[in-house]
């Protein structure tokens, strides 16, 4: 019984470390995206936030943001989408004020993507150091 004991022990330890780890990594993270992040309002860098949850078997760590026009900016729109699926052509929207714009889109500004991709050695380090720490 005193095996299964530690077993648990180890697990829970375990378990807490990487739940460290992981929430260091997504502060982490989310402080890169709010500085990649670019300014208008401030509404955007704002809205970013992240989450970490934690069951039995296994840790999920997340960043993101609320905002509804966010995928606008991180991946451009019209003729400037990274993934070319956006509109070929320029098209006209009013102003309240009554004058007229013509766009072809808005060039992408990343700021979520290389939070996370140019981190991910560091966001390694964050966990590992943590399991690294467990005195089992």
């Amino acid at each position: 019984m005193a095996d299964k004991n530690n077993v648990d022990k180890a697990k829970k330890a375990l378990l807490n470390a990487v739940t460290k780890g992981v929430t260091k990594a997504v502060e982490y993270v989310e402080g890169q995206a709010v500085l990649n992040a670019p300014v208008d309002s401030g509404a955007l860098s704002q809205s970013i936030d992240h989450s970490v949850d934690t069951t039995t078997k296994e840790v999920t760590g997340e960043v993101g943001t609320n905002s509804e026009y966010f995928i606008y900016v991180e991946k451009g729109t019209g003729e400037h989408a990274t993934n070319g699926q956006g509109r070929k052509t320029p098209w006209r929207f009013q102003l309240p004020n009554g004058d007229w714009i013509t766009t072809t889109g808005q060039k992408p500004q990343p700021f979520l993507e290389p939070a996370f991709k140019n981190n991910v050695n560091r966001i390694q380090q964050f966990i590992s150091d943590e399991i690294k720490g467990v005195d089992i």
